[in-house]
């Protein structure tokens, strides 16, 4: 499979997990402890042409061990064995552009391979807070201003854009990068990285409720039973790579638990 690889690479930690990459990975903070081993590895590797598995989109699926993803002129992401992921970009690819798209659809579709819940929201805790609060919703709707908002106020910053979620305990535990936020620039999408000072990371936090910025919502709404599951499903990050996995009745089994956890509660989205 891996033809050739270049190996500088750093450890980051990441949504719960200890990544050791070859490519900076925006949001992720470095690890302390550069000697244990990771959990995840990301290096530079020269592959031959995929010719196996379900192709849907730009996803080719071999099974949860083995899946790609290409994105044409830019670069293929081969992940293997849950806890490897293979970058072969075109000649002269933007580096910047690789790491976006690690975070962006790369890693969210490993964490669904490894089990885990991934929502395209934001989480944060509040200065003297002991439970997270995680902010769900469409893009432009103004979870990545709630959550500058809360950091302006001291709180502490969990994830921006995703989180991954994971049922420990009887309890919903959040995780994602802490190190800093995607802030809309204008109305045509444009967005820039702010870091995040390391005194506002954590890493992780139990999930005391889950913000859903749902349109036609005039005050906030408990949702329960059947609505908040669809609220979830609503708002899983990358769901196309659940079908193509075979793990679609797994995640819905974990997405009900969790419904069950955390209060889900419908607000108005920011205008």
């Amino acid at each position: 499979m891996i033809a050739g690889e270049r190996e500088e690479q750093r450890i980051w930690l990441g949504h719960g997990l200890r990544i050791r990459s070859a490519l900076p990975l925006p949001g992720a903070v470095p690890a302390g402890d550069a000697e244990s081993p990771p959990d995840v590895e990301i290096v530079y590797a020269t592959t031959p042409p995929g010719d196996a598995g379900r192709v849907w989109g730009p996803y080719r699926v071999t099974s949860p061990d083995q899946f790609e993803f290409t994105m044409p002129g830019l670069a293929r992401f081969i992940c293997l064995a849950r806890c490897r992921i293979l970058v072969d970009p075109v000649p002269g690819a933007d580096q910047a552009h690789l790491s976006n798209m690690l975070i962006a659809t790369v890693l969210p579709a490993l964490l669904w391979a490894r089990g885990d819940v991934v929502l395209h929201a934001a989480a944060f805790t509040l200065d003297g807070a002991n439970r997270a609060i995680a902010v769900a919703g469409a893009s432009g709707s103004g979870k990545s201003t709630v959550l500058a908002r809360a950091l302006t106020m001291g709180a502490y910053q969990i994830a921006d854009d995703s989180i991954c979620l994971r049922v420990q305990d009887d309890a919903a535990m959040a995780s994602g990068l802490a190190g800093g936020h995607f802030e809309r620039m204008d109305d045509d999408g444009a967005r820039m990285f702010r870091p995040v000072p390391p005194r506002q990371w954590r890493a992780a936090g139990r999930v005391g409720a889950l913000l859903v910025l749902q349109p036609g919502t005039v005050r906030p709404r408990r949702l329960s039973g059947v609505d908040a599951i669809q609220a979830l499903l609503t708002h899983r990050h990358r769901p196309r790579i659940i079908a193509l996995l075979g793990m679609e009745a797994a995640s819905l089994s974990t997405m009900a638990m969790i419904a069950q956890t955390v209060p889900v509660v419908a607000i108005p989205p920011l205008s």
